[in-house]
Order: structure tokens, then sequence, then C-alpha cells
């Protein structure tokens, strides 16, 4: 059941945040500081790839430590690689969006501004519950290598 979990939450928050913004918030006037807002989230998702892409890096330079082989025998390695992979293809998806935030009026592109804001909202929460998911289950690797 946990590995369910762990597998389907980060969606699962992404949707739940998206619709409570699109049913809730929506109709509220955006405030003028969305600029300022655009610009930190592709900042933090820039981040995020740097720090994802480092701790993919140690990953593999302690591939034939004891914690790692064992990882690999249990058939969780390959896990979490793929979870390194998504949450770094979630992070560039939010620093897409947020730059075409800060560029590009969607009203101009022909895109309501609201669906706009629900696909951001959508990006924001679920690439954050996905490097989430990646600290949570490397420090979890870190913790058992420690006995």
């Amino acid at each position: 059941m946990r590995g369910r979990i762990e597998k389907w939450y980060p969606l699962a928050i992404g949707l739940m945040a998206m619709f409570l913004y699109y049913f809730t918030a929506s109709n509220i006037k955006l405030p003028n500081s969305m600029q300022n807002i655009f610009s930190a989230a592709a900042n933090l998702s820039a981040i995020a790839i740097g720090f994802l892409g480092a701790t993919m890096a140690i990953l593999l330079s302690i591939s034939h430590s004891r914690v790692i082989k064992a990882l690999k025998q249990a058939g969780k390695y390959t896990r979490l690689i793929n979870y390194f992979n998504s949450a770094i293809k979630a992070s560039f998806c939010l620093a897409i969006l947020s730059f075409l935030g800060l560029v590009v009026d969607a009203v101009i592109i022909g895109l309501p501004q609201k669906i706009f804001i629900c696909a951001w909202v959508f990006s924001l929460i679920f690439s954050g519950a996905m490097v989430y998911r990646v600290i949570d289950v490397f420090s979890e690797i870190l913790r058992s290598a420690k006995d």
C-alpha cells in the first residue's frame, strides 16, 4: 500500500490544488506581484533541477556501496531513478510555465488566464511533491546506510 501511495500522491495533491484554485480562487483578481511569483517559481525549479542532478551524481558515485547493491537486489533502485527523472521533468515543466507567465500574456495566445494559472498551480504543487518524494526516499536510503 505504501508503494501505491508513494507513487501517486504527487499527482493527487497537484490535481487537488488545481481544482481547489479553479473552483474557489480563480475569480479573485491576481495580484500585481504575479511577475515576482513567476520569477521565484522559475528560480526555485532551477534550484530543484540542480539539486536533483547533484543528488543523482552522488547516487552514481556510491553505486558500489552495500546499500545501493541492496536496493538493486530488492528491485527498488530503478524506481528511485524513475522518481529522480520524473521530478526533474516536473521541475522543467514548472520552469517553462513560470517563464511563459513572465514573458507571455496568456490572453494574447488565446488561452484564458484562469486555465493558464490552473496549469501553473498544478505544476507548482506537483513538482514540489515530486521533489519532496525524491528527498524522502533518498533520506530513507541514507538512514539505512547508517546501520
